[in-house]
């Protein structure tokens, strides 16, 4: 507790002891909020416009289901015409709809990445069906829901807990009117009210699974708010059970705790409780409170190049599904929304770029399986809903392009003016292929955008926010698309709590599209949350052309190790031809340098093809080394809680000094390129169709190979292989190129990228006369 609060603010501390106190004082049964509220607690929670408390529960449940009263979003305000709208964005959503209704009815749930789990009738709030363990009651500060074999996979009991599938169950009465569905989610209601009193057990130990179920109960009595099955004894009472959540949030903030999703979560649903049900006594205080740390916060959360702080892809699209919630709820409440908006804006771009064709993204650090809500069909693993919520408060229409067919959700957050805001965009393209996101350190590589295009997503950023609790040791890691599906694979998460081995193993450096050094990681773990090392330093030069992308990162993961090794990583893409990974490790004395390479679940390695069955999706070749690949068994989860055996391979290389081991990957059966050392600081590949490259990675600024001479960062030259003139080039950060005695390229300056190929255009004046006049056909271009 010492280390963990040294060097903590004044005013840290005063808020923690503070926290701390009032814990200790509803431990002992001396504050409020305690048990399930009596009808007259329950009462004392509302009143009417006038601020006078309602008479009796018909009296409050007449005025609160009255067409005059404030709906959270547009699309509960007028839920015929929302209904109609989903229903002609997507005229199978109903059918759908309906199917998951009636599994969720027989008791059977697909959650995370679980399928067809059970938990009994009445449902069993505080049970992990998977691992047979039921959570303890208690006060909820003193349930250890992090430890398995107290509470089995807390992330299971959570997810039940959250009620997202009640809204679907509302949503299903909203279409068919059949009392049915409305007195079945009404019912679990009621159960989850007297088996979960205020402040005890598992289901209050974390604000942030109060917050998401506050928000689905707010939807699920909104959608219901005229059926017969919402008795005014029902109504009010889960309307002070809302309250009894948002004074636990409020008071139970994770602002020194976990000030990351967890706190904008809690937030979000402050805001929501407030704007959603004024009635409540404590509405203006909850809203305002939520809203000042959104405001806050929000702007720490996404940087200026639209990444999210904690260097995780699903925690990013989080956030965005909290923004969008928090524009929409409000500006519907008649709120100013602008830095939200911008923030929104930002993050849409980060997370349309690691888009694949089918809707899936590389889960780069952790993923936890869930969303804030589900209002479509579309499994959390699917980014589509997102991109088409934010494409219909953005009016983007790249956006719109990349949410594609089925946009169902924005319908129900907006009504009809969502179907509008969709129907009236014209989906595009996106005008950029290739994305770097600085700040971040997130690069996305890519040749197109169709259904068959190649992408790389390079994670080369900061090891995450604070203590890095959702970090991976992914630092330089590749997540390689080929052809439209996954070849080499970020393994994702499984599980924060299942096994200690099984979380280390998930996060580990040998799991990941990257290498080790001596079998250590750049980053190495001390538990499940928390790092005992990790990289202070990292830097990321990049450029991207039509003819090719290049990322050259390094790091000082591994300064710690004798000899101080300094890695560098290289990633290349070659037009539509190939990929080239090219490691370099720089220290005295020897060194083992592991490459390691993830193939997605059910790929298998013969030779140089990686194969899906009898087909080959993927060719593989290196140079730098005489070993050669091994494979080993390793596991890869595409959801939390499902995992897949999976192999990973290993090329390593033992030497002295500097070394460097190049790696080319091309999608499909096709022949590869001929991969060549060059030097010590050159890789040759050569094709049958005519052309050769040269990739140069200086060891300190300049090389020489043949009659070049390179003062950059990094070099890709494509050359004519028959008459030797340039094809495409792309430098970074060059200062001088020298071919054949003639100085090319002369700069004081480093240009942080220059380009010549195909499509390109504009002559930069460092270029000499000479390369003028021999380039110009070729056409060249630096940045603007």
């Amino acid at each position: 507790m010492f280390h963990k609060l040294r060097g903590r603010s004044a005013r840290e501390l005063r808020e923690r002891a503070a926290h701390a106190a009032r814990v200790a004082l509803e431990r002992a049964g001396l504050s409020g909020d305690r048990g399930v509220p009596s009808d007259a607690a329950a009462l004392s929670e509302l009143c009417d416009a006038a601020g006078r408390p309602f008479a009796s529960a018909d009296a409050a449940h007449s005025a609160l289901i009255a067409p005059s009263m404030h709906r959270l979003v547009p699309g509960l305000a007028d839920l015929a015409g929302t209904v109609a709208a989903v229903d002609a964005l997507d005229p199978r959503a109903c059918v759908r709809g309906l199917a998951a209704a009636e599994r969720f009815a027989s008791g059977r749930f697909d959650l995370l990445g679980y399928e067809d789990l059970a938990w009994g009738s009445p449902i069993d709030w505080h049970l992990d069906p998977v691992s047979g363990r039921h959570a303890p009651g208690g006060h909820w500060s003193r349930i250890q829901f992090l430890d398995h074999a107290v509470a089995g996979d807390h992330k299971v009991i959570w997810e039940i807990n959250r009620h997202q599938w009640l809204v679907t169950l509302a949503q299903t009465w909203q279409r068919t009117r059949d009392e049915r569905w409305a007195e079945l989610a009404l019912g679990h209601m009621d159960d989850w009210i007297a088996a979960n009193p205020a402040k005890d057990g598992i289901n209050w130990a974390s604000s942030l699974e109060v917050a998401f179920r506050s928000l689905s109960w707010i939807w699920t009595l909104q959608l219901l708010h005229d059926s017969r099955a919402l008795t005014p004894r029902r109504h009010v009472r889960a309307l002070a059970v809302l309250a009894q959540g948002g004074r636990h949030i409020e008071r139970n903030l994770s602002t020194w705790f976990s000030p990351n999703t967890h706190l904008t979560g809690e937030a979000l649903a402050l805001f929501a409780i407030g704007c959603g049900v004024p009635a409540l006594r404590d509405a203006t205080r909850l809203r305002d409170c939520g809203e000042r740390i959104l405001d806050e916060w929000m702007p720490r959360h996404v940087r200026g190049d639209g990444t999210y702080v904690e260097q995780s892809t699903w925690y990013a699209r989080y956030t965005a599904d909290f923004l969008v919630h928090a524009i929409v709820i409000g500006e519907h409440a008649g709120r100013s929304c602008a830095a939200a908006r911008a923030a929104l804006d930002r993050l849409a771009t980060v997370l349309l770029a690691v888009l694949r064709p089918d809707g899936s993204y590389p889960l780069i650090a952790d993923d936890d399986g869930g969303r804030l809500l589900f209002l479509d069909h579309r499994p959390a693993t699917d980014l589509r809903s997102t991109l088409a919520n934010a494409a219909a408060l953005l009016g983007r229409d790249d956006l719109a392009w990349g949410a594609g067919p089925a946009r169902d959700e924005p319908a129900w957050l907006l009504g009809a003016r969502g179907r509008n805001a969709l129907e009236t965009r014209r989906p595009a393209v996106p005008a950029r292929h290739s994305f770097g996101f600085p700040e971040g350190g997130l690069f996305v590589m890519r040749d197109g955008w169709s259904d068959t295009a190649s992408m790389a997503v390079i994670d080369c950023g900061p090891h995450g926010f604070l203590n890095g609790g959702h970090s991976h040791a992914d630092l330089l890691s590749v997540d390689l698309a080929l052809h439209g599906r996954p070849v080499v694979r970020d393994p994702g998460t499984y599980s924060y709590t299942v096994s200690a081995e099984s979380r280390r193993e998930f996060r580990a450096a040998e799991s990941h599209g990257t290498v080790t050094v001596d079998g250590v990681g750049a980053a190495t773990s001390a538990g499940p949350f928390r790092w005992a090392s990790c990289p202070s330093r990292v830097s990321a030069r990049w450029g991207t052309s039509a003819a090719a992308d290049g990322l050259l990162g390094s790091h000082d993961g591994f300064a710690s190790l004798p000899g101080a090794p300094a890695h560098r990583r290289a990633v290349l893409r070659a037009g539509t031809d190939y990929w080239m990974i090219l490691d370099e490790l720089a220290a005295s004395g020897a060194h083992t340098l592991s490459v390691h390479l993830p193939l997605a679940a059910g790929l298998t390695v013969a030779g140089d093809a990686i194969r899906d069955g009898e087909a080959v999706v993927a060719r593989l070749q290196h140079a730098g080394t005489e070993a050669v690949w091994q494979p080993r068994a390793g596991w890869q989860s595409r959801a939390y809680g499902q995992r897949a055996a999976s192999t990973t391979l290993t090329l390593e290389s033992r030497a002295s000094g500097r070394q460097a081991i190049a790696t080319v990957i091309a999608g499909g059966d096709v022949a590869l390129p001929i991969l060549t050392q060059s030097g010590a600081e050159a890789f040759e590949v050569r094709s049958c169709d005519g052309w050769t490259d040269l990739l140069v990675l200086p060891d300190r600024g300049t090389a020489i190979v043949g009659e070049i001479e390179i003062s950059a960062a990094l070099a890709w030259i494509r050359r004519d292989t028959a008459t030797g003139q340039w094809i495409a080039a792309l430098l970074l950060d060059a200062t001088r190129l020298v071919r054949g005695g003639i100085t090319w390229f002369a700069s004081t300056q480093p240009v942080e990228r220059l380009a010549v190929g195909t499509g390109e255009s504009l002559a930069n004046s460092g270029w000499t006369a000479e390369a003028r006049a021999a380039l110009a056909p070729r056409m060249m271009t630096t940045p603007s």
